[in-house]
């Protein structure tokens, strides 16, 4: 084999007009793809690693009024305008590299010629100040003069050699390897090409660009994880807070329905400190949690929700075409605002699509996303296609009168719940997106790529300053500067630093604040949209007061422009900047919680289901008896001669009742009778209703002869119904057969919204038609087919006595 030949190397791939290439420094930095020299045309995939390669893909060509270039990352595909430079003809600047070598010292092995150059006279080392200034600027904070001294050190202390392979069968270039070795650490950039026949991918024509405003390419590789917001570990254990709080100032068991532990079958609390264990067990496992601490949990998700919402809500239509039950929506844009206006769309949303494969979702009106207000409301003020989960259809599945409709009803309340937490972060409220604030700085570099994009972004920037050298410094200065940024931006990272609400998660927890929520109640508002509005004012006030502005506890961070405020600010081993944002927690979080349970009680108060007279049964026997369960007397044997109750004609979605009487016969005069009275709806968690006993009157009346019979009634528990009335009589003696009108007037014992026209407190005398609350009806909500009144559905047959000229001897009303 002769030896290496300049000129035929030179003359050989001078010749290549379209070649491959492949860029890897990994992880951090991937580049592949193919570039034309004439007519100028390039077709480039990038990423940060090959697991999720490509991450983006960029075209450039020439026009008359210089390059275009165009790119998308690929998991948005949203073509945007590109505002930086092409790539340099990497193979092009090879052979002027080759040029300035002494080839004679050229190494060789079976299929290549290796060259190895080392070059010093560059202005990175000679200069690194003034090459680095005139690439970032002066430093002008804290961070910045941090990260350029870190900077000026590496630089001082790398070095940096090539090694060129040339194939000896071919003549061709096929690999540059540039090695940068940093305090015994060595990071290499790897150049492969390769001779390319086939034409390139066509610029893509007649496509409507997703923005006007340029990016800079470097900038499609960074992912957004989230926008920001208290972590799962605050959400279900605040709302678990709120239940407790109902039930420790529920003195007269009117909110008992809301904390029954039926709801769940857990054995304590989910506490915080339960949820920031070690190996943490989400709060998303059906049956282990109250409903509304399941949704308040879950309403961040942007993967589809947990398995049992598609079994809760599988068999409706409406809500298995909505996002997040079959597929990822990004939730969480929607979580700002405690008034109408919400988040403020920014082309770095975009970013999110990286990190979870989906795009930011379209813009609602004005380039802005629902309120976190709205989007929990529901109704007509979003598109209910894409969120179920809210207060509007709580209580359209509460008014289903079942089970099921409660369960769903409250664990969509604890989406609702979610959101009203979200608002009292100051940065929600302000509107102020905050994707720093839940991480520390490592964390957050990570996630973003910081330091790789940043130093990609150099690369180019560092050839662009060097070109002039012949051309043949844009490699190496790019490869130094590569190298240098991202060991510098890596010392320079403090992982003590953190957002504000990684700091609440690490720093703070119930706790601190046991006292201030053990002597408060549940807090109330006029209506769904003022428990928003006050809990957010309020927090805004507050981070005011203290000077905090938002993003709180992140800085902007100088050479990462494009994410605002995405550095991680807070020193935590520092007392005294932690102190306003623990002070600031300890004044919001109680406020949360007791709006938190406030609009819970608000909530059921609106639904609460009017009570009616469910079945009434009337038993004759001895006098003195005592039931054992709801129409049962012990021995001896009792005879029935009154049973009427109300059926649910379409259980699950009912709409009416119907009355069945299976037994009505002519009570015996002669002998004492027993009543019983179940209140409904007959519905768990509790079962029966139960209502307050000094409003329970019973009276049995004829309207002609004037008997009026006062009947007296306990209250009882049924493990098959709960709560159930019975009481005792005598019936008066007569000649002749009778009638008698059966008249129950009553009260329930449970909550309602009492502002309304008709509070919903009194018996529904007409239990037929079943009374509802109108979702289009707000703030109010007033009951569709409710008829409040006494209920006079029963009409008792007395037949003639047996004994009229027998004296009774003892007869008495059980008390």
């Amino acid at each position: 084999m002769p030896p290496i030949s300049v000129d035929n190397v030179i003359e050989t791939n001078s010749k290549i007009n379209r070649y491959r290439f492949r860029l890897e420094s990994l992880p951090g930095l991937v580049q592949r793809g193919e570039i034309q020299r004439k007519p100028f045309l390039q077709h480039i995939l990038l990423g940060r690693d090959l697991e999720r390669f490509p991450q983006a893909e960029i075209f450039w060509r020439a026009e008359r009024e210089g390059e275009i270039g165009i790119g998308r990352n690929t998991y948005a595909n949203k073509w945007m305008p590109l505002g930086d430079k092409s790539i340099p003809d990497y193979l092009g600047l090879s052979l002027e590299l080759l040029k300035r070598i002494n080839l004679e010292a050229a190494r060789e092995d079976d299929r290549y010629w290796m060259v190895d150059h080392k070059s010093e006279d560059l202005p990175v080392l000679k200069d690194p100040n003034g090459f680095f200034t005139k690439i970032f600027g002066e430093p002008t904070d804290r961070k910045s003069q941090k990260f350029f001294d870190n900077l000026l050190e590496v630089t001082k202390l790398l070095k940096v050699y090539s090694t060129i392979y040339i194939s000896k069968i071919s003549n061709l270039i096929t690999q540059i390897d540039i090695n940068v070795e940093i305090r015994g650490k060595k990071r290499v950039l790897t150049f492969f090409f390769e001779s390319l026949e086939a034409n390139l991918p066509d610029f893509p024509e007649n496509i409507r660009l997703f923005t006007n405003e340029k990016i800079i390419s470097g900038r499609l590789l960074i992912g957004i994880p989230k926008l920001g917001g208290w972590d799962w570990p605050s959400h279900g254990p605040w709302a678990q807070r709120s239940i407790n709080l109902i039930k420790e100032k529920d003195e007269y068991k009117r909110y008992r329905e809301i904390y029954s532990t039926e709801w769940k079958w857990f054995k304590e609390d989910y506490t915080e400190e339960m949820a920031r264990a070690k190996n943490p067990s989400q709060p998303a496992t059906e049956g282990l949690h109250h409903p509304i601490f399941l949704g308040a949990g879950c309403e961040d998700n942007d993967l589809p929700f947990p398995n049992y919402y598609n079994e809760w809500f599988g068999n409706d239509p409406r809500f298995a075409g909505t996002p997040n039950f079959q597929k990822n929506y990004y939730r969480s844009f929607h979580h700002y605002g405690g008034h109408e206006t919400g988040l403020e769309y920014k082309l770095y949303f975009e970013a999110v699509a990286l990190s979870g494969g989906v795009s930011p979702p379209p813009r609602i009106v004005n380039d802005r996303y629902y309120s976190a207000r709205d989007w929990g409301y529901g109704g007509n003020r979003i598109d209910e296609n894409l969120n179920r989960m809210t207060f509007v259809e709580a209580i359209r599945q509460y008014n289903r009168y079942s089970e099921e409709g409660k369960r769903n009803a409250f664990l969509i309340i604890g989406h609702v719940i979610h959101l009203l937490q979200d608002v009292g972060e100051p940065d929600h409220a302000r509107l102020v997106a905050h994707p720093a604030s839940g991480y520390n700085e490592k964390e957050a570099y990570e996630k973003w790529g910081v330091c790789h994009v940043l130093a990609t972004e150099t690369f180019a920037a560092a050839c662009a300053a060097c070109s002039w050298i012949l051309g043949v410094g844009c490699l190496f200065c790019g490869g130094i500067s590569f190298g240098a940024v991202e060991a510098a931006c890596y010392a320079s990272i403090d992982e003590n630093e953190m957002g504000f609400e990684k700091l609440i998660g690490e720093k703070w927890n119930l706790v601190q604040i046991k006292d201030k929520i053990a002597e408060m109640s549940p807090l109330n508002a006029l209506n769904y949209d003022t428990f928003f509005q006050d809990v957010a004012d309020f927090a805004i006030n507050k981070a005011d007061e203290k000077g905090l502005k938002s993003a709180l506890g992140c800085s902007a961070l100088k050479y990462f422009p494009l994410i605002p405020d995405c550095d991680p600010d807070i020193n935590s081993n520092d007392g005294n900047q932690c102190l306003p944002y623990i002070t600031l927690t300890n004044e919001v979080a109680p406020r949360i919680i007791g709006y938190s349970a406030g609009l819970i009680q608000y909530f059921y108060e609106i639904v609460n289901h009017p009570p009616f007279v469910q079945r009434v049964v009337i038993i004759q026997g001895p006098l003195g008896l005592v039931p054992d369960d709801f129409t049962k007397l012990p021995a001896p044997a009792n005879e029935v001669y009154y049973d009427s109750q109300w059926i649910d004609q379409v259980p699950g979605d009912l709409k009416i009742r119907n009355k069945d009487t299976p037994v009505n016969k002519p009570m015996n005069p002669d002998l004492q009778a027993y009543m019983f009275i179940q209140f409904g709806p007959n519905l768990p968690p509790l079962k029966s209703k139960a209502v307050k006993q000094e409003t329970l009157n019973v009276r049995l009346y004829t309207e002609n002869n004037g008997i009026n019979i006062e009947i007296p009634m306990k209250s009882a528990q049924s493990p098959a119904i709960g709560t159930y009335y019975w009481g005792t009589f005598q019936l008066k003696r007569t000649q002749k057969p009778y009638k008698l009108q059966l008249e129950i007037q009553a009260e329930d014992a449970s909550a309602h919204l009492i502002q309304r026209h008709q509070g919903g407190h009194q018996l529904d005398s007409n239990p037929g038609t079943v009374a509802r609350a109108n979702v289009d009806d707000p703030p109010l909500y007033n009951f569709i087919s409710y008829e409040p009144g006494a209920d006079k559905n029963h009409l008792l047959d007395v037949g003639q006595s047996r004994n009229l000229n027998t004296t009774i001897i003892a007869w008495q009303i059980l008390e």
